[in-house]
């Protein structure tokens, strides 16, 4: 009479008619043939493979977790150099994450711009395939050095109404800009019964808010409807197109707004030290006179007739230049960060290595 053998891994877990054969590595469940095996996976939503970062005791662990441990290293190793060695990383010129925002962009959009950052405004482009990119229609005249914002309003209390406006000139008061849907004879007939309250509320009634990018959170520029376009745009960030949410001044307290000098305060913290580019750290950030003359936008470039000799114009367009040298626009020697916009500012130091 011979003796029946017992398994030590026990009874198959999932039959329990025969003997169990096979651990699974990842959930070690004990079975006992092929079809066990496939019907735990199914059940157990179980890709049989064994999780080796798996958290394991230390009174628990062995030499095989230490081999196996080792082995993961190495193969990290190989993973790592088989990624330095690929084409992409060889040339990082090809490799957008390497480059700044702006490397890829085609000469029209560098001179959309460069036109920009002339108003001390900070304008980016989204790739070809996003929607906002497809919806933009931007457009710089350079006989007239007017740009042609595409804007997106948007009304919360007209059940999130969206509305693009087209060819809104950077010169034109944002109050003449609105007055195309908040005056009730020119706004467009199908937008008249769902904006009668807007309508109503006059642009006294209502704020212009602008959402402030490259911050935490949600917080936007209230906007003054006296002024043009480019002023209000200057030393904030335009993705593709300015978005303008129209809220009624009652619902104004669900909004938090910040102010661009709060704004532009961030951005130094972002950058570093808060007063890392304060004239007293000047020549500690080896920002001299000469990143001073470089950098700085004429009055003609932002639009302003006063002469450089007024005191807050200057100091306007040092501001706009600190700002634009906070998002990237300007490296820390003062120079130009693309040679095209180096030749449309003339920078001295520019040389055509054409």
């Amino acid at each position: 009479m011979g003796v029946e053998k017992i398994s030590r891994l026990g009874d198959c877990e999932v039959c329990g008619a025969a003997s169990a054969k096979y651990t699974c590595p990842k959930c070690e469940v004990k079975t006992c043939c092929l079809d066990c095996v496939n019907i735990h996976k199914k059940e157990l939503d179980c890709d049989g493979k064994r999780n080796k970062v798996k958290f394991l005791q230390m009174k628990k662990f062995s030499n095989l977790d230490l081999q196996s441990d080792y082995i993961l290293l190495e193969e990290t190793t190989r993973a790592v150099e088989k990624f330095a060695k690929h084409k992409l990383v060889k040339n990082p010129l090809r490799f957008q994450s390497f480059q700044p925002y702006y490397a890829n962009y085609n000469p029209k959009q560098k001179r959309q711009r460069n036109a920009a950052w002339r108003r001390g405004i900070q304008l980016k482009f989204l790739p070809t395939h996003f929607t906002k990119r497809k919806n933009n229609s931007l457009y710089h005249d350079q006989k007239k050095d007017v740009i042609f914002f595409c804007i997106e309003w948007i009304f919360p209390q007209a059940e999130n109404l969206v509305h693009f406006t087209r060819r809104n000139a950077d010169s034109d008061k944002l109050a003449t800009l609105a007055n195309r849907f908040m005056d009730e004879a020119s706004c467009p007939d199908e937008l008249k019964e769902k904006l009668q309250f807007y309508q109503s509320a006059g642009l006294n009634g209502v704020s212009f808010l602008l959402k402030a990018e490259n911050v935490p959170g949600e917080k936007f520029f209230e906007l003054d409807h006296q002024e043009t376009l480019r002023s209000n745009l200057t030393r904030k960030v335009v993705i593709e197109y300015p978005t303008i949410h129209v809220v009624l001044k009652d619902h104004k307290y669900a909004y938090e707004t910040i102010e661009p000098d709060d704004y532009f305060e961030s951005l130094q913290k972002k950058h570093g030290d808060d007063s890392s580019v304060t004239e007293t750290n000047m020549e500690d950030e080896n920002l001299t006179a000469e990143f001073q003359v470089k950098s700085e936008p004429s009055q003609e470039d932002f639009g302003d007739n006063e002469t450089s000799d007024n005191p807050s114009s200057s100091r306007q367009a040092d501001a706009n230049s600190r700002y634009l040298f906070l998002c990237g626009e300007i490296d820390s020697d003062g120079d130009c960060d693309n040679e095209e916009l180096e030749m449309e500012n003339g920078c001295d130091n520019y040389q055509d290595s054409r």
